[in-house]
């Protein structure tokens, strides 16, 4: 018997997070705004580091993310993409 004849599960596109990359570096400057707020402008600078330190720790975040191919692994564009660039999987 051929295994051809049934019909395949679709592959996913799975999300994954980078350890280390420009987002992690952008997510360790927004933790770090708040203190050097604080040591530069004392109160005020750290509530105005505090605000742009969220911001830029949700940036980081964003751009973290990465999509792969949940058959090979292989990284994709985006979510919307519906075949994989090197397994040629369907994503459905």
């Amino acid at each position: 018997m051929d295994n051809d004849d049934k019909p395949k599960k679709p592959a996913r596109i799975k999300r994954k997070s980078e350890l280390a990359g420009m987002g992690c570096l952008i997510q360790v400057i927004g933790l770090a705004l708040p203190v050097i707020g604080l040591l530069i402008a004392f109160i005020p600078g750290a509530i105005v580091g505090g605000i742009l330190g969220l911001v830029m720790f949700a940036v980081g975040s964003r751009k973290a993310l990465k999509y792969i191919c949940g058959e090979c692994g292989n990284p994709v564009d985006s979510k919307r993409v519906k075949l994989c660039p090197a397994c040629k999987c369907d994503f459905k």
